[in-house]
């Protein structure tokens, strides 16, 4: 009956290692696939960091030329209201009529 009762206790804490083996398995999976995931994460981060950074750049390079471009469409603008209301006032003064049948002007 000794012998028994060793074998069984024998049998008992190699089941007990085993499941611990198991559980101490799975736990390092766990820590693994979580290592793996937090990699992604932050490889995920970094991109989006340098892609920030790039746009911030190309942007800062893209305003001043829509800012000069803008300006400059601005006083074309004036320059031709300012020429079409000075033609407006020459056509009024003279009597000037287009003899020109697509002419924009409405004269």
């Amino acid at each position: 009956m000794e012998e028994e009762n060793k074998n069984e206790e024998l049998q008992n804490e190699q089941e007990e290692n085993e499941t611990e083996k198991s559980e101490e398995t799975k736990l390092k999976d766990t820590i693994l696939l979580q290592k793996e995931q937090l990699e992604e994460q932050e490889d995920r981060l970094k991109r989006l960091m340098a892609e920030f950074e790039n746009f911030k750049k190309r942007s800062g390079k893209d305003f001043p030329k829509a800012k000069s471009q803008l300006n400059c469409d601005f006083a074309v603008n004036v320059q031709n209201a300012f020429l079409l209301s000075q033609f407006d006032k020459f056509k009024f003064r003279t009597g000037f009529r287009c003899k020109h049948e697509s002419c924009r002007y409405g004269c």
